[in-house]
């Protein structure tokens, strides 16, 4: 069986932990990865900057995006950023992509979001061949070149790329034939077992469609995290929080992989995922700022150590 791992996800705040000591402290506590969001409006470090500092300052965390945003960055620029946290890394990082949800975003980088699909997709097919691939040639709808290598290359061979999406009722066809034509993994929020599970086997029939190992593809989670006496509790506690992080009101609705409630709790929500296969877990803490370190712990030494 596949090691089940945890990493939380960083979010800027006065009131909680910097960057670098939240990732110090993962490290400490037995966490797998560290995550880092990225967006062009909010005010977010740049997620490629803020790895490479953490990079210098931890061993064996893996460190991971959740998500760059596809829409925004020529592929060059991803293939050239990845590889330098690579190797500042030797060799810990996984790009994980998304392809942008915040309207604002498209409108101050002026990019149609109605083809914010296409380029993310050409982005993507660029970006695999430039981490495995000297010389690359490439002629499609956004991007034609000629005999490009990356340099300097990455220590991974090819570094894995997980896709992101926005869960809810179902998934858009687009995000299934991403994850399935170049995910090493995908991770998407609010989704429940019923909709993962669905999503697992058309993901699959698209790998296989286009001589993908789906075996390979690995399957995580990005789930919001609320320690309280009661699911419920925690449920309002982190729906209050994460609406003043958001500026907007967010309920967390229904079953949809939360970490809310007692580390039992918890434990029974991750489980019912572990069963279908998940194997990442992206914690990101839907609670009160200053309370950030303590829910990141009590995570840590009461959740993490059933599944080891």
């Amino acid at each position: 069986m596949n090691r089940i791992q945890f990493g939380p996800l960083y979010f800027p705040t006065e009131e909680g932990p910097g960057a670098i000591e939240l990732a110090e402290r993962a490290e400490e506590w037995g966490y797998d990865y560290y995550w880092v969001p990225d967006y062009v409006t909010l005010p977010y470090m740049d997620a490629f900057v803020l790895l490479g500092a953490v990079a210098q300052r931890t061993s064996s965390l893996r460190l991971g995006t959740a998500v760059v945003l596809a829409p925004f960055r020529t592929p060059f620029q991803f293939a050239k950023a990845s590889a330098s946290v690579d190797l500042l890394s030797q060799g810990r990082f996984t790009l994980g992509v998304g392809i942008g949800a915040v309207p604002r975003d498209f409108e101050i980088a002026q990019v149609d979001l109605r083809q914010r699909g296409r380029i993310s997709d050409e982005t993507l097919d660029i970006i695999r061949r430039l981490f495995s691939q000297e010389s690359v040639s490439y002629k499609g709808r956004y991007y034609t070149f000629e005999n490009f290598t990356i340099g300097p290359r990455p220590i991974q061979s090819q570094i894995p790329i997980w896709i992101g999406a926005q869960g809810g009722d179902s998934f858009p066809e687009g995000v299934i034939r991403r994850a399935g034509l170049y995910g090493d993994g995908f991770f998407p929020v609010d989704t429940s077992v019923e909709q993962f599970q669905k999503a697992q086997v058309r993901i699959k029939e698209v790998a296989t469609s286009h001589g993908r190992d789906p075996e390979a593809i690995q399957w995580g989670l990005l789930t919001w995290l609320c320690a309280g006496p009661s699911k419920e509790e925690a449920r309002e506690t982190a729906s209050r929080e994460i609406s003043k992080r958001l500026g907007q009101d967010r309920y967390l609705e229904g079953e949809r992989g939360y970490a809310l409630g007692t580390p039992k709790d918890m434990i029974e929500t991750i489980e019912s995922y572990v069963e279908i296969g998940l194997t990442n877990f992206v914690i990101d803490p839907g609670c009160a700022p200053r309370d950030i370190l303590a829910h990141v712990e009590v995570f840590a030494k009461e959740v993490i150590p059933h599944f080891r």
